[in-house]
């Protein structure tokens, strides 16, 4: 069976913008109160778990905007109210990918 995908594989890259993005919004407590956070978890494991879920993470069809976004989720337990962190990718040109924003999702 073919591995049906939204976007031919490629390389994956956090700039500045990415990384400013989920440290502003989904770990620094005091701002951004509305938006769900990490707890206790260090850049190596988030890193870590961003890698694991583009790799095998399901794609979230319902949040996804194709042609050029995908939502990706994968199951932790212990990561937001619903156990799964969120990582939307955004195509850049042909084969080449960026992290927009990533978060535990603790609603939908």
């Amino acid at each position: 069976m073919q591995k049906v995908s939204y976007f031919p594989e490629g390389e994956v890259i956090i700039d500045d913008e990415g990384a400013t993005h989920i440290i502003e919004r989904h770990i620094k407590k005091g701002v951004y109160d509305y938006k769900s956070k990490f707890e206790q978890i260090t850049a190596k494991q988030l890193l870590q778990m961003l890698e694991e879920t583009i790799k095998t993470g399901e794609i979230n069809c319902r949040r996804s905007n194709p042609p050029k976004e995908v939502v990706l989720e994968k199951y932790y337990p212990g990561i937001g109210a619903k156990n799964r962190l969120r990582v939307v990718i955004r195509k850049i040109s042909n084969g080449s990918y960026k992290i927009v924003t990533a978060h535990p999702v603790d609603w939908d």
